[in-house]
């Protein structure tokens, strides 16, 4: 038995971050070492460490995209006698800027995560020492790029005969934190219908591949940035309204991948009653960006990096 064993993953950085768009972004290395604490003397087989990226979507099939593995003991037919003690034995493992970065959303996840195995010789059912954890992978943006990709948000239309409408937005780029101000305008042109409200909102729109080889789409309202406006007790014919959506903080960024693709827009539904009383809602949407920028700081880095070698016993 692994009796009061443990094997443990440690990392020098909790968080990759990749500095670009993908055809820019230069690589990074996943660092870290595998600590194995024995109790006893244990007869090991192998030492195993893999890093495993997975697409999934609900309902759809899970798509492996990256995989490493790493052994850490000659490979023999006999098991190797380990000793009481600490075994640290350290790894590096690559990582390529075109890497997706991780989306933890319900439309679709895409996910990193390190498994560690010590297997030792025995029964099989507890023959196994298991340490599993995440690794998070993000992407920034430099402010200078992002500046000159962005634009102002702007979008009209017209109802024959029913509605006019105007929505303005001085950027259409945002990062999480940061609140969306919308101007929303709207000019009846007859005078028998009344708008009765306005909502807002930020939806979250997910591109994957299904099973078949299909590309397929859903899209979903975020619920906490909904705004809606009651206008019924106004009755305006020339109406400016002015809504803020603030953007969470822990907002899923836009991703775009092969596998899976997340993208945001932000949705205004317009309720308009004409003369018979029938209720008719104007649908309209335009794309936005939510994307973690480049800080002016410099990043931190772990200060838990071994200024030695390790020591066995």
């Amino acid at each position: 038995m692994w009796y009061n064993s443990n094997l443990h993953i440690h990392l020098f950085n909790e968080q990759i971050v990749f500095r670009g768009c993908r055809d820019t972004a230069s690589g990074h290395a996943l660092r870290g070492y595998l600590l194995l604490s024995l109790r006893g003397i244990n007869k090991i087989t192998s030492i195993q460490l893999s890093l495993q990226g997975v697409a999934s979507v609900p309902s759809e099939t899970t798509e492996i995209f990256l995989q490493h593995n790493v052994e850490f003991l000659e490979v023999t037919q006999n098991p190797k006698s380990f000793h009481s003690g600490t075994y640290m034995y350290h790894f590096e493992l690559p990582l390529t800027g075109d890497l997706p970065e991780s989306v933890n959303s319900r439309n679709g996840c895409i996910q990193y995560s390190l498994k560690a195995v010590a297997k030792r010789e025995g029964f099989s059912l507890q023959s196994e020492l298991l340490h599993e954890r995440s690794v998070y992978i993000s992407r920034v943006h430099s402010i200078d790029f992002d500046d000159i990709n962005s634009q102002e948000l702007l979008k009209f239309g017209e109802i024959h005969g029913e509605l006019g409408f105007t929505i303005y937005s001085n950027s259409n780029s945002y990062q999480p934190g940061q609140e969306v101000n919308l101007n929303i305008g709207t000019k009846l042109l007859n005078t028998t219908s009344k708008i009765e409200s306005i909502q807002a909102c930020i939806v979250e729109a997910v591109r994957y591949r299904t099973k078949n080889g299909d590309i397929k789409s859903t899209k979903r309202p975020l619920i906490e940035t909904i705004k809606y406006e009651d206008l019924r007790k106004y009755k305006p014919t020339v109406h400016s309204n002015s809504i803020q959506i603030l953007i969470d903080s822990s907002i899923q960024t836009d991703c775009k991948s092969d596998m899976l693709s997340l993208s945001h827009l932000i949705e205004i539904q317009i309720c308009l009653l004409n003369g018979s009383g029938m209720k008719k809602y104007i649908l309209v949407r335009t794309p936005i960006h939510i994307s973690n920028k480049e800080e002016d700081t410099l990043p931190l880095y772990s200060l838990s990096t071994p200024t030695s070698p390790p020591a066995y016993t």
